[in-house]
């Protein structure tokens, strides 16, 4: 029998958590539904806790990757998606919880017609302890209307969001190309219908290096992904004629801004685009400010609203975690073999930089280098103005020996001068080899 309800559930090495998931949803009004839990090849028991919670309650399906490979976050919410077959979806991660209440309001809102409801959520550290931040905010708040203020700010928590199966389909789904995926369906749905705020905190967010979605957000990666969003949303064959005019300038606008941040000329902004240019700024002014300085951002900001361009070398530098965004993949069953292959992959932003190469290294081994290769068309085509823009897509494939518990991964780019500098690091942590 087809449920009501499919809830999506992407895992990987959540065992602290999966259980307190698994029964905030469980435990929820709504009977009818049921709980796609897709695990990423998770080693920590993971599995075995999912496996006792779906022994005692029907409702719970436990789905892996062919060989119970790790293959990412994203294609393991695919797995989940293409599964579900309830009429409305909703979307959760494995380390989160929904509170007492949270499905049932939001079906009220569904059942009447709402193409996208969300709740505000409430943010926790990894021990459960109220932090002081929270998400989730209404259009009203940001001063826009809702189309416009999404395009400005992603303002629908994705542990909170819920939505028509059809409406999943007819927008095209999750696309595997966006940085920001949830973000760019989101622009779908929303230029078809408003979406609705269920003006209460029935969420909780874990913040932990752990999460589910614990990628750290620098203000150039935000604007590079929020601009191939909107660009997807703009060609987009099914846009509605009344969306295409605010598309188009937030295109325009975002485009702008990412070329200054990069350091790259800028065309004029015409006068139908400054408002909205000059709410983007004042909305980033915070981390504008840290990335550029108070001088700097003054005259980017006259400069604009006059109509003027933007001299190439205005943006005088940007922090390593804006020229680059890594992601790791260590795509092995964990690391009970004692080699694996590490992928990695980003992009950068600085196009003063050329992605040159990958560091590799792991505690008690030797350091292993390699040239990027695998340039990322995704990338290239959603920036073709970006000098450089072939080159700012990279990934590489190393096989490295996992001997020790830390892997060090270090992407490096090559200055027009000969000199290598580090764009950002990161480290992978793995099980010693099986005895």
């Amino acid at each position: 029998m087809t449920p009501l309800v499919s809830v999506v559930v992407p895992s990987f090495n959540h065992a602290p958590y999966v259980e307190a998931m698994a029964r905030s949803v469980l435990d929820q009004g709504v009977q009818d539904l049921e709980l796609i839990v897709a695990d990423d090849g998770s080693i920590d028991g993971s599995l075995e806790i999912l496996g006792r919670v779906a022994a005692t309650d029907a409702r719970v399906r436990v789905l892996r990757h062919p060989g119970g490979l790790h293959r990412g976050r994203l294609p393991t919410l695919l797995l989940g998606m293409r599964e579900a077959t309830g009429r409305y979806i909703a979307v959760l991660g494995s380390d989160d919880r929904w509170l007492p209440g949270k499905l049932e309001a939001q079906l009220t809102a569904l059942e009447r017609g709402t193409i996208l409801s969300y709740t505000r959520v409430s943010h926790v550290d990894p021990e459960g302890r109220p932090l002081p931040t929270s998400s989730g905010r209404a259009a009203v708040e940001i001063g826009l209307p809702a189309f416009e203020a999404l395009c400005l700010e992603n303002y629908i928590p994705a542990a909170t969001a819920a939505f028509p199966l059809e409406a999943y389909r007819r927008t095209g789904g999750f696309d595997a190309s966006q940085a920001y995926e949830d973000y760019a369906l989101w622009l779908r749905l929303c230029a078809l219908g408003e979406p609705v705020l269920e003006d209460r905190v029935l969420a909780e967010y874990r913040v932990s290096r752990l999460g589910t979605d614990s990628r750290i957000r620098s203000l150039g990666r935000d604007l590079l992904a929020m601009h191939a969003a909107i660009q997807a949303a703009r060609t987009w064959p099914d846009l509605p004629e009344s969306q295409r005019d605010a598309v188009d300038s937030w295109e325009r606008v975002y485009r702008a801004i990412v070329r200054l941040v990069s350091g790259e000329l800028t065309e004029r902004i015409q006068p139908e685009d400054r408002p909205r240019m000059a709410r983007l700024i004042k909305d980033k002014a915070g981390r504008l400010l840290e990335l550029v300085g108070q001088e700097q951002l003054g005259t980017w900001e006259a400069a604009l609203m006059r109509g003027d361009p933007i001299p190439r070398g205005a943006a005088t530098g940007s922090s390593a975690d804006d020229r680059v965004m890594g992601h790791v993949d260590v795509p092995v069953a964990g690391a009970t073999i004692p080699a694996g292959t590490v992928e990695v992959e980003g992009w950068a932003l600085d196009a003063g930089d050329r992605p040159a190469g990958v560091l590799v290294s792991a505690s008690g081994g030797p350091a292993v280098e390699a040239r990027f290769g695998l340039l990322r068309p995704d990338v290239a085509a959603a920036h073709p103005d970006l000098p450089g823009a072939r080159l700012s897509g990279w990934a590489a494939e190393i096989d490295v020996e996992l001997a020790a518990v830390s892997v060090r991964i270090e992407a490096r780019a090559r200055r027009s001068n000969g000199e290598i500098v580090p764009l950002g690091a990161t480290h992978v942590s793995v099980l010693p080899p099986a005895r």
